[in-house]
């Protein structure tokens, strides 16, 4: 082997063991309850954003800030923890993870239909034994929150949920 190819062969072996034994990136040496708090930090923030809306009013094709229609308000609040919803209903109902409704928790995407047809989406603000607590854009009291797993129009409508956040 001549002196050149073993001084380029020494030089590619430096290069690669400072690579394999440099620092790993940050996301790789976090611990599970660190990536679960991280989480959960962000299905806070995601429930914080989508509570400060409430009272906007409803527009059909509103995308906000000041008014909105179901998925409208969904994209919208979902945006600004950085993930980008499709913008229907009927699009959103299939993204994400689908679990069953009473999995749901907070930060989850509930989809509700009408017979076979998606007929809402909101976001599930808090889970507890009384019921799902949802954030949305209703048509005749803009974004609000209310129980809809008790609510007399909404309960019979409840289909299943969407893990969009881990």
């Amino acid at each position: 082997m001549s002196h050149r190819n073993l001084f380029s062969v020494t030089i590619l072996l430096l290069v690669f063991s400072l690579v394999a034994c440099g620092p790993r990136p940050a996301e790789r040496l976090q611990s599970k309850s660190q990536r679960h708090g991280l989480a959960h930090d962000t299905k806070q923030h995601l429930v914080s954003v989508a509570k400060q809306y409430e009272g906007a009013r409803y527009k059909y094709g509103g995308e906000g800030p000041k008014s909105f229609d179901c998925s409208g308000f969904t994209r919208f609040v979902y945006s600004e923890v950085g993930i980008q919803l499709p913008r229907r209903s009927a699009d959103q109902a299939q993204f994400g993870k689908k679990i069953s409704a009473h999995r749901a928790q907070k930060g989850d995407l509930l989809v509700l239909k009408k017979g076979r047809k998606v007929q809402h989406v909101g976001i599930v603000v808090a889970a507890k034994d009384e019921g799902l607590w949802v954030t949305h854009a209703s048509t005749s009291r803009g974004v609000i929150t209310e129980n809809m797993s008790s609510s007399p129009y909404w309960k019979s409508r409840i289909r299943y949920a969407r893990r969009v956040l881990p």
